[in-house]
């Protein structure tokens, strides 16, 4: 049985074609049940004598789109050689968007849906939709935020009910949004490819000593008894974050792109069962995966994509029995590059946000890091102080930094720092340096990370990521 705003997306998508339009986007939130709506839209078509395929990126989601399908009692081949269910003149196809610009022998398809319609985006997409140019096409995801848009996959967008809908009315868990942490991304560059931070100097960023312990006991505060998902930014880090994890008795386990599919599987398996509390992942587990009995995340992966932030936190969102709510620790700043994830951006087919879309700022507990709106604290009932009245705006930044009082002047000088740093690709520890130069380490003191106070009075970086820079960085 289809839930009310599920039966609706099937309405609009079939009005849209009665129209002429000919490519629809469905844009329901993780946990909606998009998988749902296109396997009904298979059936309908089976019933009529249609051909469908459904196109997936790679793979791994080959092997979860075809699991889902079955799980809703749709009969399918896989078009991919060796499988072990492929039969390729079968009516209703599972095909990754890679084997079908290999093989000349493409599926016949009266319906075309797109899995995934945000990762749509490259020339090999593009050559296999025009393939399908008569086919109707639904492309369907739950982060249409993409530069540039998906006017290419689409003529028309359909969205039932947003995702803060869902939540209130039981078909997703709410979050509990905490934010103990953000880490200094002085000197981290963005990519000119990929739009995001560069993931290297996001890795030294990442490894800061005192982050990741705040990292670790936070968590050990707040979800010790949830089945926790981590997401980092490399391998490295996310086996780096495993051994902490264990170096504090927590039992904890890395996957990455390269785990086999069965070891994959035992993992979430002892995550389930909670022999297992924490996995850290790099990519694997951010889109594609349900993992209901989820209820913590730990995002410790900055990044610039709001699509990335979202699949990730819609990891967490589906219902679980014995489950009220997730719990999202935020160590990463996403949620003020962001916002909530329940926020609803409203983007059109050119990529561009609507203006009627609203961007409401959070705040963050002193007392107990939640992130919350309104006027007390839904954690610990503290009632925040009123905002100061900013003076002066930045439009460099689009930060307000001065208020009523006199700023401090070592903050305002590290601010400045920061700047410099920003512009000449300079590490954290350069602005470090700089400011006790300026100031010194005693007037400095609470601005500094523990472990650039340890490298000044000691001489030993013990475990930074800036171990290699040293004095000289000052000059």
């Amino acid at each position: 049985m289809l839930r009310p705003y599920q039966e609706s997306s099937l309405t609009e998508i079939s009005q849209h074609f009665r129209q002429g339009r000919k490519k629809v986007l469905l844009w329901l939130a993780t946990g909606g049940g998009k998988t749902v709506v296109f396997c009904e839209m298979i059936k309908r078509a089976h019933e009529r004598g249609l051909n469908t395929v459904v196109i997936v990126r790679g793979r791994q989601l080959v092997k979860q789109a075809s699991d889902r399908l079955f799980r809703e009692k749709v009969n399918h081949g896989v078009y991919m050689a060796g499988h072990w269910n492929y039969r390729p003149n079968f009516p209703h196809q599972v095909a990754s968007v890679d084997t079908l610009i290999a093989r000349g022998d493409r599926p016949k398809a009266d319906l075309v849906i797109v899995d995934e319609a945000h990762m749509a985006t490259s020339k090999e997409y593009r050559r296999v939709l025009e393939y399908y140019s008569n086919a109707f096409i639904v492309a369907v995801t739950a982060t249409p935020y993409v530069k540039g848009g998906l006017r290419h996959i689409a003529d028309a967008i359909v969205h039932p009910v947003s995702m803060l809908q869902l939540v209130e009315q039981g078909y997703l868990a709410p979050f509990r949004y905490f934010s103990p942490s953000e880490p200094d991304l002085t000197g981290v560059k963005v990519s000119s490819m990929t739009k995001d931070y560069v993931t290297d100097q996001l890795e030294g960023a990442m490894c800061q000593g005192q982050l990741t312990g705040k990292i670790i006991d936070h968590w050990k505060q707040i979800a010790s008894d949830c089945p926790t998902l981590c997401f980092a930014v490399n391998v490295r880090h996310s086996k780096f974050l495993v051994d902490k994890f264990l170096e504090a008795g927590v039992a904890a386990e890395h996957c990455d792109a390269d785990t086999p599919d069965e070891e994959r599987q035992q993992i979430i398996e002892r995550l389930r069962s909670g022999r297992t509390k924490v996995v850290c992942n790099v990519g694997v587990l951010s889109t594609g995966v349900d993992i209901p009995c989820l209820r913590a995340l730990i995002m410790a992966r900055p990044t610039k994509s709001r699509n990335l932030f979202i699949q990730q936190a819609g990891r967490g969102t589906r219902t679980f029995e014995g489950k009220s709510n997730c719990i999202l620790l935020d160590h990463a700043g996403n949620i003020g590059r962001h916002g909530l994830p329940s926020d609803e951006i409203g983007v059109d087919l050119d990529g561009k946000e609507k203006s009627e879309s609203v961007r409401m700022e959070s705040k963050i507990c002193k007392a107990c890091f939640a992130v919350y709106r309104g006027k007390l604290c839904p954690e610990c009932g503290i009632e925040a102080p009123p905002a100061p009245t900013p003076l002066l705006e930045e439009s460099e930044e689009k930060l307000r930094e001065l208020t009523g009082i006199e700023q401090d002047p070592v903050l305002r000088t590290m601010n400045q720092l920061k700047r410099e740093a920003r512009e000449k690709g300079r590490k954290a520890a350069w602005v470090y340096y700089k400011l006790t130069d300026i100031f010194g380490l005693d007037a400095c003191r609470e601005h500094l990370p523990e472990w650039f106070i340890r490298q000044k009075t000691e001489g030993v970086f013990a475990g930074s990521p800036f171990r290699a820079v040293t004095k000289t960085a000052s000059s």
